[in-house]
């Protein structure tokens, strides 16, 4: 894994975060992307101490702009990409029998469109160089990967997409 360029979605959360500090005590630079910029940086501050092009990324993925604003920037900072971690997640943070759709969208919006697009803007990247994985996120856990078409191994439609957080999505 050493010298690998990889970017962590939700990684101020406490998964992404120890994600972020495995793969960089691995040896990766890592682009630490998250809502909370000050939770990445300090994440990324850490992940310097053992790879120093190690950056943060503050960036909302509930926008239709932001998972390939995301994506570009840690391309660039890092000259390139070789691993896509999507460890960012939202939950609507109200009484259970009180939900309402507005919370609802923009869980969604996190969970479901920003993977997406952020699979797609780092695919492109990644054929491009001829080399990427993308950890999958258990809402786009599939039998087969979506542009490469490779297997997904079975751990991986174990993990969960989850930032260990409780914050709104908006």
């Amino acid at each position: 894994m050493a010298g690998r360029a990889v970017l962590v979605s939700g990684g101020a959360g406490c998964l992404g975060a120890a994600a972020a500090r495995a793969l960089a005590a691995r040896g990766c630079a890592v682009a630490v992307a998250d809502r909370d910029l000050e939770g990445a940086e300090r994440v990324a501050l850490d992940c310097r101490e053992r790879a120093p092009a190690s950056f943060a990324i503050g960036v909302d993925l509930a926008t239709a702009e932001g998972p390939e604003r995301m994506v570009e920037t840690a391309a660039e900072g890092l000259g390139g990409l070789d691993v896509l971690v999507q460890c960012a997640a939202a939950a609507p943070v109200e009484p259970f029998l009180e939900p309402t759709a507005e919370a609802w969208e923009a869980a969604l919006l996190v969970n479901g469109r920003a993977c997406a697009l952020a699979d797609a803007a780092a695919g492109r990247i990644m054929k491009a160089q001829g080399r990427g994985i993308s950890t999958p996120s258990a809402p786009s856990a599939t039998r087969r990967s979506r542009w490469a078409g490779a297997p997904i191994p079975r751990r991986w439609r174990r993990w969960s997409s989850g930032s260990c957080s409780t914050r709104p999505a908006t």
